[in-house]
């Protein structure tokens, strides 16, 4: 896999950045809970890439709400602390999609709390990153695409003006075409749910929940499955698309 990764940055000197993910329950000692991405950070870092982790918010269903927040805050500020020690560490995202509930295999919006936990986390992991002089770990979260304003509108509710000041990005996952399909296809249709959706996210939701317009946006997870109805030449042309959606917008 790291010579297909290396393959796909080709040449370019721009920063490469990987996004791996570990998960907070509870119950995993902190030492196993790092051990499933500390290997990959540093190979990653052996081969010139840097990387972003994901802390997913999955408290076992024993824990009270009150209990699974205040243990995931505490795991979100000893996280930053190990992984500061790492210089290829470059952000951290706190919690995972949120807003989707009914996934839990896949999202963290099933496990009660989970709002409380991405506010909290995100305030103790910006603190934390400053206290171990690693300001250039930039902490955010993400968001499965379409939530909704009453999503955002809790998040400023519970975090007041300390939790937009203390989120560098927010992240979108969009798969148009796939879960969110519209019932349109092709290259145009992708592009056009892309550019709407990074515009709703500016102009709209991160104003709702205090977020300030320094906050940049991320496409954290996008894609196009091949199979019976679509081919790898297609899956390409889509890709394509999407991303030259994002740089039609990225200044705007």
């Amino acid at each position: 896999r790291w010579g297909a990764l290396e393959r796909l940055r080709g040449s370019d000197s721009r920063p490469f950045v990987l996004h791996l993910y570990t998960s907070w329950d509870g119950r995993t000692s902190f030492r196993e809970v790092m051990s499933w991405v500390d290997d990959d950070i540093a190979t990653a870092g052996a081969h010139g890439f840097l990387a972003e982790v994901v802390l997913r918010y999955r408290p076992d269903r024993s824990l009270s709400t009150r209990g699974a927040v205040v243990g995931y805050v505490r795991f979100v500020r000893a996280a930053v602390r190990h992984l500061s020690r790492t210089r290829n560490v470059v952000g951290l995202q706190i919690t995972n999609e949120a807003n989707v509930p009914h996934q839990p295999d896949a999202s963290d919006g099933d496990y009660p709390g989970v709002e409380r936990a991405l506010v909290r986390g995100v305030r103790a992991a910006n603190l934390a990153a400053r206290r171990a002089r690693r300001p250039d770990i930039k902490i955010g979260f993400n968001v499965a695409a379409d939530a909704p304003r009453v999503f955002w509108r809790r998040l400023r509710e519970q975090g007041r003006r300390s939790f937009g000041r203390a989120v560098d990005w927010v992240g979108v996952d969009l798969y148009p075409q796939t879960w969110t399909s519209t019932g349109d296809r092709g290259p145009r249709a992708a592009a056009a749910a892309m550019r709407a959706e990074l515009r709703r996210l500016r102009r709209v939701a991160l104003p709702i929940a205090g977020i300030p317009r320094r906050a940049r946006l991320h496409v954290s997870e996008n894609g196009f499955p091949t199979g019976a109805t679509r081919d790898g030449n297609e899956q390409a042309e889509l890709l394509a698309a999407a991303i030259e959606a994002v740089a039609s917008v990225r200044r705007s």
